[in-house]
């Protein structure tokens, strides 16, 4: 075999040390990256990939490598969880056939305990809201790339880009705002903020996207070359109710109905945020304040959750849990988490090393409430340091 079907970087002498553009994926910018941090992840990510059977390594790097905006992240977690596994002295066989089709895994003990896991890395946003995210982006990215050696450009946008625009719009829209960083006077704009006044902002409009472009001085960084343009940025758009967490983890659920196992569905959640209240909506059911009839003043409403989440005695009994993490990505190994959700109702519980993972407990006498325990986090299966990837460490200068 080749030794290059055996890593997922090549090898190679990387001088770019740019720093990650928004429109770009994560193994294009550590494939060009020169930065320290960025070669750490790629010798961790090799030496993962070589640990993957040899039949299935073309399959995870194809996918890494695809264009397709999907691909790559549910390779990377495939990846991220085959080794998870094989460090809890797990035997791991990929894609293993069921009369159902072919679940991620078949995992087994020391003991002969045997289990499926199913990775599912959901985008958990409506493609149009994606593609117009993407061209957000793209504005951003070339307004990043002006040249602006006295200021910061802080941004905060209302609306988004619904359809695609001439490329001659945004040219023309650069120009303009070329022309105003220029033309700002960097004592006025300091002389103004230490007045407590707000400098006027520029605005861009593209579609239905309207930018508010403020300047802020470059006090410490002023004329220093490789200093980014974009200051803060915010936006103003609300957020979806639409819960993407539970439509995932159903999708999976009612994907194989047949398993004979322990059935654990992975989930790598991208979307933003994921809070408390979300969990608990998409397992135990959306909450609810509801007034008693004869409300008094000492009495608050009460809490009920009337419509049912995934643990139910009825359905999905076959999920007997979910593995859950939150943007997961190459250089967020060692910092995001992975917290395990088992069901109570299921008709094949799972039992294993994954419950020294924190966990979200429920009883099936109080399925109102869920209980919140600490355990491993996976860096230290890993073993990695917090903080991981480090900085290469800065020479002291001899006195």
């Amino acid at each position: 075999m080749k030794r290059e079907s055996r890593v997922l970087f090549p090898r190679l002498i990387r001088t770019d040390p740019r720093r990650k553009f928004r429109t770009e994926k994560h193994h294009e910018y550590l494939a060009r990256s020169s930065q320290f941090a960025s070669a750490q992840v790629r010798s961790l990510l090799n030496r993962w990939f070589s640990h993957l059977p040899e039949n299935v390594r073309k399959d995870i790097k194809g996918r890494f490598w695809s264009k397709d905006i999907g691909n790559q992240p549910s390779a990377f977690f495939e990846l991220y969880l085959h080794e998870l596994l094989i460090r809890l002295e797990y035997s791991v066989t990929p894609y293993p056939g069921v009369s159902e089709g072919h679940p991620d895994f078949l995992v087994q003990s020391e003991a002969g305990n045997e289990f499926y896991v199913e990775a599912i890395d959901p985008i958990c946003e409506p493609r149009n809201k994606r593609q117009a995210e993407y061209r957000r982006n793209v504005v951003l990215d070339e307004i990043d790339k002006l040249e602006s050696p006295d200021f910061f450009l802080d941004i905060h946008s209302q609306g988004r880009i619904s359809s695609p625009y001439p490329v001659e719009e945004l040219k023309r829209e650069l120009r303009r705002l070329r022309n105003w960083i220029k033309a700002l006077n960097y004592d006025e704009i300091i002389t103004q903020r230490n007045q407590g006044k707000r400098p006027q902002s520029f605005i861009i409009s593209l579609n239905e996207l309207t930018l508010y472009i403020e300047p802020l001085p470059k006090i410490r960084f002023r004329g220093k070359p490789g200093i980014q343009t974009l200051g803060c940025f915010s936006f103003g758009e609300a957020e979806s109710d639409d819960n993407f967490l539970l439509g995932a983890i159903l999708t999976k659920a009612k994907k194989y109905k047949k398993l004979a196992k322990p059935y654990i569905i992975a989930v790598n959640y991208l979307g933003w945020p994921l809070d408390r209240e979300l969990v608990l909506d998409t397992f135990l059911g959306r909450k609810e304040s509801r007034l008693p009839q004869n409300l008094s003043p000492d009495e608050e409403p009460m809490i009920v959750r009337p419509h049912p989440g995934i643990w139910r005695p009825d359905r999905y009994t076959r999920v007997s849990g979910v593995l859950l993490g939150v943007s997961i990505e190459p250089s967020k190994i060692a910092d995001q988490g992975l917290q395990l959700f088992l069901n109570p109702f299921a008709k094949y519980p799972y039992t294993g090393p994954l419950t020294e993972l924190p966990q979200g407990v429920v009883q099936r006498d109080r399925m109102n409430a869920m209980d919140w325990t600490s355990g491993n986090h996976p860096r230290s299966i890993f073993d990695l340091p917090k903080g991981w990837p480090l900085r290469r460490a800065r020479k002291r200068k001899r006195k």
